[in-house]
């Protein structure tokens, strides 16, 4: 199960952003957490074609196999249709 929150804001018709936060756990380990926040951008460079910046932090834990885990990450993305 788990929980989570989002919101994104228009910031003008290129650039918008948004933000979000979630954890969960499972039903059948109750060791098992895990947590992530981010935040990212879409900036608009013409119709068709768009850039998104995100960055992620991420933590989890499970059982003593499992061990523990955390770190974060950064993606860009180029986005065009046509």
């Amino acid at each position: 199960t788990g929980t989570s929150v989002g919101a994104t804001y228009t910031v003008s018709d290129a650039l918008s952003v948004a933000a979000y936060t979630g954890t969960g756990e499972d039903s059948s380990n109750s060791n098992y957490e895990a947590e992530l926040t981010g935040m990212g951008l879409t900036y608009t460079i013409t119709p068709g074609m768009s850039v998104s910046i995100t960055n992620n932090d991420y933590s989890g834990k499970g059982d003593s196999s499992l061990g523990t885990e955390s770190g974060s990450r950064t993606a860009v993305a180029l986005d065009v249709s046509f």
